[in-house]
């Protein structure tokens, strides 16, 4: 290959550079040629003027087809097309890039040259090294210099003596470069060279010890991964759900030989061979075969016996008689024979054992070492309880009496834990940084959050309530049962919810990192109580001494790490129907569908009678079974059980008269009716608690969706069989969120027009509603929540009053109210994601898993097991519910775009009492004016709702939240509200 004349790296990479923007200007390939060997000699002279190059160097002599330069570039590109790695390739342009050509300075860039580079060869050796060509590098004197030394020195050292040592030589030589080195260096010469030249130092190594070289190596490799397993293994343990006996089944597998698939090799023997035995054979064999197995034997006191020789004689004499049959283990005392140990597989080469995981007792040694420093918790033992289990003794079946015990992590213990997670999304402000905010800024900070303010409020005010706006967490309690390897078990966790007046938003945080989800971060539940219990009342009031010892501690502030009190506080409880009921004192499977408003179970279906009931707090709930006499006596259900006289007193103190021929049965009735079969008081609520939450009832819409898809399965099963859904055998709420979303494309196919199409579509928009974020909550999506739940109501009473597959009563039950009435109403002041409960109904489903696949199923085991496997599964990064939001996000997107609502005078008209209650929970909204969230258009009325109108509007109303008001304040101001437009006469919207 011919020399390359171009040495410099900025020079190459320019001619690199040059080229390909030549190239990618081509418009005709001869004509383009000649265009570009002169466009690029050009510019190359305009970048590189300090290299003062004369201009023949960039002309075309005659006879020749290309000049010098040209010459030298096309050298450049062939060594750039080399296979060379194209990491380097791509580090070696950017250094030498024209922009940080251009960046130098002046007096730098004199410093280089077109040939012969100095300052690259210098600066840049290392590009200049990892280049695929020939270059330049200066000749360095320093070795023919320390050549001639050595000449003189052994020259002197020598002298007439020719046959002097050698050695003797050479260490004088060596001390005093050492101690040069020392004095001028301050390094020992050894090392320079020895970081220099590496093994070459040290002369050429022979076969053996390049083979014990290299097994050092593979050692420490594998020691090193063995540590590195021994460290994970016990984490990937209970992340994966294994087992201690399926992971020690595994790490045989890996790491060991198979049983009975010994590799072969030399049978390690002590017996001689038969020509050799001198000592008494027959008599020793007879003794044997007539010795007694209930005594030990001792072989080597035999072996003396009968002269066997050697210092082993006794593994002779036991090998001997093996090999004739005899069962030596029972002549041993051993019941059975000794398992051959597995042999450890080895490394290629056969030296080195593969690495190996640590046993069961190093995993189970690493989780006490995790608990003890607070990693994991087990909590502590509550609630004991006695049972009685079976056993066998004898071979006779006995009872035994046993106690056994709940697990509670401690309420404190999971806000400390959950603070120190929490903190770096926080927004903790010491008491300086906002001392020394002005009053400007403390006013925008409220304003940002939805915060009333007074203009003459106080500052010092002020900026106490942004301390109890950042400081304050609220928490919300779920419970549920289950059953776990026959046994019933309650749940109970606690989650924070997410503000963002506490936490930071995503934008805040890391706005380009959209994986990034803090709501789903800081709502994580965390699991406070598992105990033996099932769903009736009485066995789950063992527990509420415990709940009510945790509640009471909440309001005590935690410190945070720099110092900052934060409170917490029981704002929500959720569950399903029978966990709300029980903590609202509510008879389990009476009249009642619904204990927050206390509608019967036949009036689910009147929407007008649903959207006119108060909501109830749990104070009023109290007051009514306290009315009495009998309801304030100390038991679990006061008014049970009560005689025909107790029943009558009951009904007069409360104000009722009752005759006094009138059947028990009957008064029994009058007296459920009066008391709103409310049978106890609220359990979680004590006289001497701090917290008394609010009850949630919120549903997820999929067991609508599903009745809705048993009556599309028979009116239109040629978009169920073009769908292909619901093919799962377990199936989630995601499942069938997405299930409705296929439906409805496939709906809109064929009959976009009609009312069933109406309910899929609203279903579609109310689930994406109730799934999404706090930062999605706005005024506009309220208003458009209230609208989708009262036009599905409405669909729903027109097209399926009289289901096939079911009754009516069931079909508009307990999941048909809470949509229709209550789920928009929360979502006014709650993200309906914070109190959906499908994470925690995951724990239980994950908990029977564990439970089922690594316990050995003893009551006293079960529950640290599964606190433990929980912790750990609850820490890895994966969010599986997310990943599936996400997939039906993507799948909503293909649907066509959502547009305003509109309601035709017809339809007000046909439902005017349902439509007037409707109005009167979107108040605010018409107090607004028409024009603003909506008009009159004649025969139809619009709402501005949709996704493309404006979030917020200036004139109202503003977007409430659950840490400044309640349902029931909203509901008397709304009443007001209503009243007062009434009474004005200015909105004939509502007297359509």
């Amino acid at each position: 290959m011919s020399s390359i004349f171009v040495d410099c790296g900025f020079a190459r990479a320019a001619i690199k550079e040059l080229s390909a923007i030549m190239v990618t200007d081509a418009t005709g390939k001869v004509k383009q040629e000649r265009l570009n060997t002169v466009t690029r000699s050009t510019r190359f002279q305009q970048i590189f003027p300090v290299f003062g190059i004369n201009s023949e160097y960039f002309t075309v002599k005659p006879g020749q087809t290309m000049s010098h330069f040209d010459k030298h570039c096309k050298v450049v590109l062939d060594c750039f097309k080399r296979r060379w790695n194209p990491n380097i390739v791509h580090q070696y342009r950017t250094t030498f890039s024209t922009d940080k050509w251009v960046a130098l300075s002046t007096k730098t860039q004199k410093k280089h040259s077109l040939t012969q580079c100095r300052e690259c060869a210098h600066s840049y050796a290392s590009y200049q090294k990892a280049f695929p060509g020939a270059t330049w590098c200066k000749k360095r004197k320093l070795p023919a210099l320390a050549k001639h030394m050595c000449d003189e020195y052994l020259t002197q050292a020598m002298g007439e003596n020719e046959h002097m040592d050698v050695v003797e030589a050479s260490r004088d030589l060596a001390e005093g470069i050492e101690k040069s080195y020392k004095e001028k260096v301050g390094r020992p010469f050894l090392d320079i060279v020895t970081s220099t030249y590496g093994k070459r130092c040290t002369g050429k190594q022979n076969a053996a010890e390049k083979k014990k070289e290299q097994r050092q190596l593979i050692k420490k490799c594998v020691n090193h991964m063995q540590q590195l397993s021994q460290a994970n293994v016990a984490q990937m343990v209970l992340q994966e759900g294994l087992s201690l006996r399926s992971y020690n089944r595994m790490r045989l597998l890996q790491s060991f030989e198979a049983p009975g698939k010994r590799s072969s090799g030399k049978v390690k023997t002590h017996s001689p061979s038969l020509s050799s035995i001198t000592w008494d054979t027959s008599g020793a064999m007879m003794e044997i075969e007539n010795w007694d197995t209930t005594t030990k034997l001792n072989w080597s006191a035999l072996a003396r016996k009968y002269n066997v020789p050697g210092r082993n004689g006794g593994q002779v004499l036991k090998e001997y008689a093996q090999r004739h049959g005899v069962n030596t283990y029972q002549l041993d005392g051993l019941e059975q024979q000794k398992r051959d140990r597995r042999r450890k597989l080895k490394m290629p080469g056969g030296e080195i054992s593969v690495p190996c995981a640590g046993t069961v007792e190093e995993v189970k040694e690493v989780w006490k070492r995790q608990i003890n420093e607070g990693v994991f918790t087990v909590g502590e033992e509550c609630a004991p309880r006695e049972v009685t289990t079976l056993s066998t003794q004898g071979g006779e079946v006995v009872t035994q009496a046993r106690t056994i015990h709940s697990r509670k992590v401690p309420l404190k213990c999971i806000r400390e834990r959950l603070l120190k997670l929490h903190e770096p999304y926080m927004r903790l402000q010491s008491d300086d940084q906002l001392d020394s905010m002005s009053r400007a800024d403390v006013i925008e900070i409220l304003k940002r959050f939805h915060e009333a303010v007074d203009d003459s409020e106080n500052i010092m005010h002020i900026r106490h309530r942004i301390k109890g706006l950042q400081r304050r967490r609220h928490l919300v309690m779920w419970h549920d049962h289950g059953t776990i390897l026959g046994q019933g078990y309650i749940f109970i966790t606690v989650k924070v919810l997410y503000d963002p007046a506490i936490f930071l938003t995503k934008e805040e945080m890391d706005p380009h990192n959209p994986n990034l989800n803090i709501q789903g971060i800081i709502e994580k539940p965390e699991v406070h109580i598992i105990g033996f219990s099932s769903a009736a009342h009485e066995q789950q009031t063992i527990l509420i001494q415990d709940r009510v010892s945790c509640l009471k501690d909440s309001h005590i502030p935690i410190m945070s790490s720099n110092g900052i009190p934060v409170e917490d506080t029981i704002l929500y409880f959720t569950g399903d129907g029978p966990a709300r009921n029980y903590e609202r004192g509510v008879q389990q499977g009476g009249a009642i569908r619904c204990g927050a408003c206390g509608i019967q179970a036949t009036m689910t279906s009147d929407i007008a009678h649903s959207l006119t009931l108060m909501w109830r707090t749990l104070e009023e709930q109290q007051n009514i079974i306290l009315a009495g006499q009998f309801g304030k006596k100390a038991e679990l259900k006061p008014l049970s059980g009560l005689s025909k006289t107790q029943l009558q007193v009951e009904l007069t103190l409360r104000g009722i008269d009752v005759p006094s021929t009138a059947l028990k049965k009957r008064i029994r009735s009058k007296s459920a009716r009066t008391t709103s079969w409310i049978c106890s008081r609220a359990n979680i609520v004590d006289e001497q608690s701090v917290s008394k939450p609010s009850v949630t009832t919120p549903r997820t819409i999929h067991h609508l969706g599903m009745r809705a898809y048993a009556r599309l399965e028979r009116s239109h099963p040629q978009p169920i069989n073009r769908a292909q859904v619901m093919t799962k055998e377990t199936k989630r709420a995601c499942d069938y969120r997405h299930t409705a979303i296929l439906l409805l494309m496939n709906l809109l196919k064929y009959d976009g027009q009609s009312p069933l199409c109406l309910i899929f579509r609203t279903i579609v928009e109310i689930s994406e509603i109730m799934y999404s974020s706090e930062d999605k909550r706005t005024t506009r999506s309220i208003l458009r929540f209230y609208n989708l739940t009262w036009l599905h109501a409405m669909t729903c009473t027109e097209v399926m009053y009289t289901p096939r597959n079911m009754t009516p009563e069931k079909f508009f039950g307990a999941y048909f109210h809470a949509l229709s009435s209550h789920a928009a109403q929360q979502y006014e002041v709650v993200c309906l994601k914070s109190v959906n409960t499908e994470n925690e109904e995951r724990i239980l489903g994950m908990a029977s898993k564990i439970a089922t696949t690594t316990s050995n199923r003893k009551p006293e085991n079960v529950l640290p097991n599964i606190l433990l496997r929980l912790q750990a599964g609850a820490q890895r990064d994966r969010n599986t519910l997310e990943e599936q939001n996400n997939s039906i996000r993507a799948a909503a997107k293909q649907l066509p775009p959502a547009t305003n609502t509109t309601v035709t005078k017809v339809m007000m008209r046909k439902y005017a009492f349902s439509w007037q209650a409707h109005l009167n929970r979107i108040a605010p909204y018409l107090e607004a004016g028409q024009g603003v969230w909506w008009d009159d258009r004649g025969d139809h009325c619009e709402f501005f709702d949709g996704p493309h109108e404006p979030a917020f509007r200036p004139e109202g109303p503003p977007l409430k939240h659950f840490r400044n008001t309640s349902l029931e304040l909203l509901d008397i101001k709304k009443r007001e509200i209503f009243k007062a437009l009434i009474e004005s006469d200015s909105m004939h919207i509502c007297n359509e």
